[in-house]
């Protein structure tokens, strides 16, 4: 495969790929220069299209998953959102510029020194929707609650009640569920229930609670 060597040219990838979709996450994408959220030792593989070590055995996510997350996730502007394992603070800054200015997105990351390192990669971009918290989010986040949207980006053996009691009505979650074999969950509340899709084949870090 070619060697990406800049953000357009991982773009340009991802939606020949069919990875990208909707304009929106295009867009988002194209916005979000990756080089940005990884350590300085590995810009030089910023762009290419697999995961990379972000520091104490986590990682910043295959850009193409990612955006496979996002077309399943469906945002729109000025939705509310949370984000559960924000990492290196990458997928944080695409949910800011999919919500837009009138959005919120509440991205939470239990490690304090990955929470610093995504702060740190997220202070020269201005996204005052979105605020990043040092916080176990294994139950959801009650304070900003009721969500649009839920994204966790760590597997869990089936989904916690938390997410489930904070999303809205028709609201959608997307996780990784499974602990040896894992799949990728859309589910969406409908009244007491969840109405799921199953994606398998993939392969996350564990959620992580306190």
């Amino acid at each position: 495969m070619k060697e990406l060597k800049s953000n357009t040219e991982l773009v340009n990838f991802l939606v020949k790929q069919g990875d990208i979709k909707s304009p929106a996450v295009r867009a988002a994408f194209k916005a979000c220069d990756r080089a940005k959220f990884v350590p300085k030792s590995l810009k030089l593989q910023a762009y290419e299209n697999y995961p990379l070590p972000i520091g104490l055995g986590q990682t910043i996510s295959q850009p193409g998953t990612v955006a496979f997350m996002l077309e399943l996730l469906g945002v729109s502007r000025g939705m509310n959102i949370l984000e559960v394992g924000a990492g290196s603070g990458y997928v944080a800054a695409l949910l800011a510029e999919l919500v837009g200015s009138r959005g919120r997105v509440t991205a939470l990351e239990i490690v304090p020194e990955l929470a610093a390192y995504a702060k740190e990669s997220l202070k020269s971009l201005a996204y005052p929707q979105l605020t990043l918290l040092n916080l176990d989010g294994s139950q959801g986040y009650v304070p900003a609650a009721p969500y649009d949207r839920i994204l966790v980006s760590a597997a869990a053996p089936a989904i916690p009640q938390g997410y489930f009691d904070q999303l809205k009505e028709r609201g959608k979650l997307v996780m990784p569920i499974g602990v040896s074999q894992q799949a990728l969950i859309v589910a969406e509340r409908v009244g007491t229930t969840f109405v799921k899709h199953i994606y398998p084949g993939y392969v996350f870090v564990p959620l992580v609670s306190k």
